[in-house]
């Protein structure tokens, strides 16, 4: 059947119903290849992701699974600028809309591509449509793709564009897309994982900015590569999950505070348990950066920088309700800087500071992270019924830093009230209430020496899911 949705304009619905007999003579490849020549890359895209089930489906006796969530949202926020009542507060509404698909093409038992596939993942305004073809960049987007082979072995290899910045618990984690060869080797009751990740390849950015290196240089000392070793088992009734890991950037850094080049070494030990009814899990992150470009030859003040960050989580399964509480640190020093949560790290609900809004040393208003600070939080879930859920919480936020700004003696504390109800399944409505205030000597965007007002954040979204 011939998508009509994808083709614009009143000329072309002409033009379309003058080839209908055409079109009847189309087999679908030749249809889909039609398709292809239209020149919105958002159609070329659809059209190949098509082709591909396709060719795959009738070629070879496959199987192709989707599931996926579709998000539909409403927000209300008020002063995320973090602003005074002096100052325009900006408060305003607008609903957005994501769809995220996860096919999965299983060829055997043992082999199967993966995949994640994000679609119309923008706020709805006119030029959001997905009509113009300078606007639809991110309309769809493939977030994952990646093959995966288990060996007779037991061991597994994957491959192609995967989800990184993720190990252990949220705590530290920014989960992006990148490039990555991983073995997966059972071994010693849990498994043995091997990744490399290639983050820059210098000759292949060179050939697409039109700019090869300067002849006699040695492009693969330009690129940033990452190598990381970890485990992950049991021993009793606890998990633990140690990670080594090595990232050495051969990029140019062009921070004021950096050398040419920064190296890290890291480690990351993550751990979980169940006793009755207490759970709990911890994680320690600790990562040095050695700076030996020619910025640190030339500069004394650019220093190795070490910094740590410490999460502790524990909660109380008494049934209907199951209250918790999570404590977080990340480590500040004048001359190593601020440990980040990262961007995937909640505080036990938290939906405005490390969501929308900065808070600690190094970061600003919007950064939407949280860093060189302790975080305390106090949440409870609560299930009314096998429909309706609950969430309370409360946390309470100090910066760590000791140097004379914005952020010394700095605080902030964000309270939250969210519901869900289930209608089905497969659909489900959602309601999430925030307010935040913050407490600093100044503003460190203005250096305005009044406390900002307080921030408002609302939004209810209905979800599909399948």
């Amino acid at each position: 059947m011939l998508p009509f949705a994808l083709w614009k304009g009143g000329d072309r619905k002409r033009e379309l119903k003058n080839m209908q007999d055409e079109i009847n003579y189309y087999d679908d490849y030749k249809l889909l290849g039609y398709l292809l020549m239209e020149e919105n890359n958002m159609k070329k895209i659809f059209a190949a992701m098509l082709i591909v089930f396709m060719a795959v489906g009738s070629a070879y006796a496959v199987d192709i699974s989707v599931t996926g969530k579709d998000k539909i949202r409403g927000t209300y926020q008020d002063n995320l600028d973090s602003v005074n009542s002096d100052s325009n507060r900006g408060a305003y509404m607008y609903y957005d809309h994501e769809l995220v698909l996860d096919p999965i093409i299983n060829i055997s038992d043992a082999t199967n591509i993966t995949m994640r596939l994000e679609l119309n993942d923008a706020t709805w305004t006119d030029s959001n449509r997905g009509h113009s073809s300078g606007e639809v960049d991110d309309n769809i987007r493939v977030e994952y793709l990646y093959g995966n082979h288990t060996f007779s072995t037991g061991t597994q290899f994957q491959g192609g564009q995967m989800p990184t910045g993720q190990w252990g618990y949220t705590f530290g984690d920014t989960e992006t897309p990148g490039w990555r060869a991983r073995i997966n080797q059972p071994v010693g009751g849990g498994t043995l994982i091997f990744i490399l990740h290639k983050a820059v390849e210098a000759q292949a950015e060179a050939d697409m900015a039109a700019s090869a290196p300067v002849e006699g240089e040695n492009s693969e000392s330009k690129d940033l590569d990452a190598y990381l070793l970890g485990w992950t088992g049991k021993a009793g009734n606890i998990t633990i999950s140690p990670l080594l890991y090595y990232i050495q950037n051969g990029t140019p850094n062009t921070d004021v505070d950096s050398s040419d080049t920064d190296n890290t070494l890291a480690l990351d030990l993550a751990a979980d348990g169940q006793a009755g009814m207490v759970g709990w899990e911890a994680e320690f992150i600790y990562k040095s950066t050695t700076k030996d470009g020619t910025n640190a030859v030339t500069d004394p003040d650019v220093d190795d920088a070490n910094v740590y960050g410490l999460y502790a989580g524990v909660n109380f399964n008494l049934g209907t309700i199951t209250p918790g509480l999570k404590i977080a640190y990340g480590s500040f020093d004048k001359k190593d800087g601020s440990f980040d949560y990262g961007e995937d790290y909640d505080a036990g609900g938290m939906m405005i500071f490390g969501e929308d809004v900065g808070f600690g040393p190094g970061m600003g208003k919007t950064d939407g992270n949280v860093a060189g600070a302790t975080t305390v939080t106090g949440y409870a879930d609560f299930n009314v019924n096998d429909a309706m859920s609950l969430h309370a919480g409360l946390a309470y936020l100090m910066s760590n830093s000791t140097d004379d700004g914005p952020w010394k003696d700095a605080s902030a504390w964000e309270m939250n009230v969210k519901g869900a109800y289930k209608f089905t399944e497969n659909v489900s409505y959602h309601v999430d209430c925030g307010y935040a205030y913050i407490d600093w000597d100044s503003d460190p965007d203005t250096a305005e020496t009044d406390d900002p007002d307080g921030i408002t954040k609302i939004q209810h979204y209905l979800t599909i899911e399948f």
